[in-house]
């Protein structure tokens, strides 16, 4: 019976220790939703086409169940998101990755890709998003797909938007990121000599199969990229949390604040000596990283006002301080 009951245990033992690389990559990819406002869903699951429930998403021509993400919920690798025309989101990781999605948006949850160790991929079906990517961190050799090309970041700070009229648009705030205009591919797994890299303060622009447009990004475009990564915490978002809920949520706001400390330090020291006292936000962090840029970017031929709508998104205040020019 000793015998018995000893073989067993070691058995269930062995088994549990298989299983404990898989359990540990689940929580490295299991993001959580720091910032949740307005209209964002998470997918679960297909619904016949036939059924008569009413309470459903249609997506991609299939009918899916869904929920709506609140502050403090996880979300599993694959997933797919959506934020209506009100709706932003920011997911964080526990080494301090994370992801600002803009209104308008559908994409998934980052996933690792089977058989190719150390690499992740993303799938943006439209819309925006923002997001920093530790060079150190399990998703460094994230693979961002759309319908018109692929992405292969490089540890950094980037900015991805999609649709189907104007195809891929990169915007890079810090760091690299590699674009191949073939989307059944992985950026990652091509050869430098076919890619094309996009660096900081640089915007490029592919359609599938095209030769991809490559410009240094205009005051139009950090603006936009500005407005579409507008996520702050607040303490309003903050109230309804239970106390447990509210520290977890904190704590992963801080880990982003971390992070982007730590990337800017390691592609821009003099950067990271002016920021690194302030004791600033993720949010305000990037905002500085922006209007850097903004500062330094090209003024169109045509003098433009910007956009009343994109000034509404980034907040006037904002503007004001950050981006104006006499």
């Amino acid at each position: 019976m000793k015998t018995s009951f000893l073989n067993r245990f070691a058995t269930l033992t062995i088994v549990g220790l298989l299983a404990l690389p898989s359990l540990v990559l689940a929580n490295t990819f299991t993001a959580t939703a720091v910032v949740a406002k307005g209209d964002v869903k998470v997918l679960n699951s297909k619904i016949e086409p036939t059924s008569e429930t009413k309470k459903f998403v249609l997506f991609e021509g299939q009918k899916y169940t869904y929920k709506r993400i609140k502050i403090g919920m996880r979300l599993r690798p694959g997933q797919v998101v959506l934020t209506g025309t009100n709706g932003r989101a920011k997911l964080a990781y526990t080494n301090g990755d994370h992801m600002m999605i803009a209104p308008g948006t559908s994409v998934t949850v980052p996933s690792p890709v089977k058989g190719k160790k150390g690499t992740s991929s993303i799938q943006l079906i439209y819309g925006k998003m923002r997001a920093l990517i530790s060079k150190k961190g399990p998703r460094n050799k994230m693979n961002v797909r759309t319908k018109s090309a692929v992405a292969g970041v490089r540890g950094t700070d980037f900015f991805i938007g999609h649709n189907h009229n104007t195809g891929m648009e990169v915007v890079v705030l810090r760091g690299e990121v590699a674009i191949y205009n073939d989307p059944e591919k992985l950026a990652t797994e091509i050869g430098d000599d076919k890619l094309e890299v996009v660096k900081t303060g640089y915007h490029a622009q592919v359609k599938a199969k095209q030769k991809i447009e490559k410009l240094e990004a205009s005051k139009e475009q950090l603006l936009d990229v500005q407005a579409s990564s507008y996520v702050p915490l607040t303490t309003e978002d903050l109230k309804a949390l239970p106390q447990k809920d509210k520290a977890a949520v904190l704590k992963l706001e801080k880990q982003t604040s971390t992070a982007a400390l730590e990337d800017i330090k390691l592609h821009d020291p003099e950067q990271y000596k002016v920021l690194k006292g302030k004791k600033l936000s993720s949010h305000n962090i990037h905002t500085e990283i922006v209007s850097r840029l903004y500062k330094q970017a090209p003024r169109p031929k045509k003098p433009k006002k910007a956009n009343l709508d994109t000034i509404d998104q980034v907040g006037e205040d904002v503007y004001k301080k950050y981006f104006k020019e006499d």
